[in-house]
């Protein structure tokens, strides 16, 4: 019997039987050493329960990053002053950037510039075309839409959404959604204090980065080179990556589950792309771009909160 996703089990205190006599206790009540191992063996069946209700279940796709309680040092001497980061949740991140078939499965488009091989990341997607695509995900895995608006208008070629009227994002709704500037660094830090999440030297980047000195000059297919130590691919190069924050300068002062700006001009973009130099590639790099924009070097992926 289940209660409340665990399993309950009904333990008899004795057996009867009918004889001659009328109702006598059977073997098994006048058998202690048996009693013990039955009881034994359930203890141990539910220590060992295995079931689905007992377990974490990670999205397809993602990976856990293990933030709750932690603090990171955010920023750097080049890009913003560094301050104090703490978070108090976890949260899943996408392994990969959005592919050209991740992508075309809920929009049913491809927009890419790069779209002879749908393994590489989409592109040429607006901040609008992102968040949209999380809300369908949210609503095909059966999650709350993080994303909600009253109306929307598109470009004139029709592939990119160009506004968006009444926009509100509700960060209490367990739906997918584009990772924080925070989220992100912390994401791609795994841990280190680095300049990049290899280590501080240039020279590795070719090891786990598409970028200006082996790109061929366009995207490559994604998980192709080493991730780092959260097993996230491609946090570095290949195409940048839509952020959900308004960019914005940061505060010297520590933080707690930072969101960026209430409103802005421009929204923050991530990892640098495969036409840039490793200085571009560093963990703390900021780019930024009007959210209506469409570039060939800029893509997103998706984060969920535990």
């Amino acid at each position: 019997m289940a209660q409340n996703g665990k399993r309950v089990y009904t333990v008899p205190r004795y057996c009867k039987s009918n004889t001659e006599d009328g109702m006598k206790f059977s073997p098994l009540h006048r058998s202690p050493p048996l009693v013990f191992l039955f009881l034994l063996g359930i203890f141990y069946g539910c220590l060992w329960d295995n079931s689905d209700a007992n377990k974490t279940k990670i999205p397809g796709g993602m990976t856990l990053v293990s933030a709750k309680g932690h603090s990171f040092q955010m920023g750097d001497s080049i890009s913003a002053p560094l301050h104090e980061v703490v978070f108090t949740y976890d949260f899943y991140m996408d392994q990969t950037e959005v592919t050209q078939a991740d992508y075309r499965s809920l929009m049913d488009t491809n927009p890419s510039y790069f779209n002879h091989d749908s393994q590489r990341p989409v592109e040429r997607v607006t901040w609008y075309d992102a968040i949209i695509y999380c809300n369908r995900r949210s609503q095909r895995d059966g999650l709350d839409t993080v994303y909600r608006f009253s109306a929307l208008s598109r470009m004139e070629d029709g592939f990119g959404v160009d506004s968006m009227i009444g926009l509100v994002i509700d960060y209490t709704k367990k739906g997918y959604r584009l990772p924080t500037e925070a989220e992100w660094e912390y994401a791609y830090r795994g841990g280190t204090q680095s300049v990049f999440y290899w280590g501080n030297n240039p020279d590795s980047t070719g090891d786990y980065s598409w970028y200006a000195a082996n790109s061929r000059d366009s995207t490559q297919p994604v998980a192709q080179k080493k991730p780092n130590t959260y097993g996230l691919y491609d946090m570095a190069g290949n195409v940048y990556e839509w952020i959900a924050d308004w960019y914005d300068d940061y505060t010297s002062s520590p933080e707690t589950d930072p969101r960026g700006a209430a409103e802005g001009a421009l929204h923050a973009l991530r990892g640098g792309c495969w036409f840039n130099t490793p200085q571009i590639l560093r963990a703390a790099h900021r780019g930024k771009e009007p959210a209506n924009d469409r570039n060939l070097d800029v893509g997103f992926r998706c984060a969920l909160t535990k």
